[in-house]
């Protein structure tokens, strides 16, 4: 059974992670996944959310989905206890895990009941298609995109940083403009908690 954590801002939301690990942060190993991140000039140790996270007490090995391959991933997911995939520009990171073929084995990992942690883009790439969030990153990140089409693993549509200046009001006007039940907004300090078929914003 899939259990995905897909928030808004990682190191807002860490206090509610705790409800889908199966044990203490400590004793796991995560995959910390920075290919959104790539366009950015800040070394990944520098970010937020790998911050957070070694605090919290994971042990992190860091990777990238851009060059990558379907062998070399499974054998990197193979050796953790979890994944993260880091917040970003979402058609980038779309892009490379297309571009890497990597749709088939990563959703083989989500369905094997695997821990997926998503924060903003890694979030959004699991949802059905990510078009809906044009209006805070750009797609001019993938020119070589060639389908917006999401990993699919998330019923519902997350739109991140509600109320957060830095994005606001993009992150509100999105909701306006697709006034339908499945997609949502979320502030920084929340997540989408998705068993199986089921979810909940926490």
């Amino acid at each position: 059974m899939k259990t995905l954590f897909l928030a808004s801002q990682i190191d807002q939301a860490l206090p509610k992670l705790y409800e889908v690990l199966p044990r203490s942060p400590e004793s796991l190993r995560l995959l910390y996944v920075k290919t959104a991140k790539n366009l950015e000039s800040d070394p990944i140790e520098m970010s937020g959310s790998f911050q957070a996270l070694r605090a919290f007490g994971f042990q992190i090995d860091v990777y990238d989905f851009a060059g990558s391959n379907p062998e070399d991933t499974a054998k990197a997911l193979g050796k953790v206890d979890a994944v993260f995939v880091a917040g970003g520009n979402t058609y980038y990171l779309l892009d490379q895990i297309k571009k890497s073929d990597l749709e088939e084995v990563l959703t083989a990992y989500v369905e094997q009941g695997n821990l997926y942690i998503g924060s903003s883009a890694g979030s959004i790439i699991a949802c059905r298609d990510i078009a809906y969030i044009d209006a805070i990153d750009e797609a001019v990140a993938a020119p070589t995109l060639s389908s917006t089409q999401g990993l699919g693993w998330c019923p519902v549509d997350i739109v991140p940083h509600i109320n957060d200046p830095r994005f606001e009001p993009r992150s509100s006007e999105i909701l306006k403009r697709h006034k339908r039940k499945d997609i949502i907004g979320l502030s920084n300090e929340h997540a989408v908690i998705v068993h199986g078929d089921s979810w909940k914003v926490v």
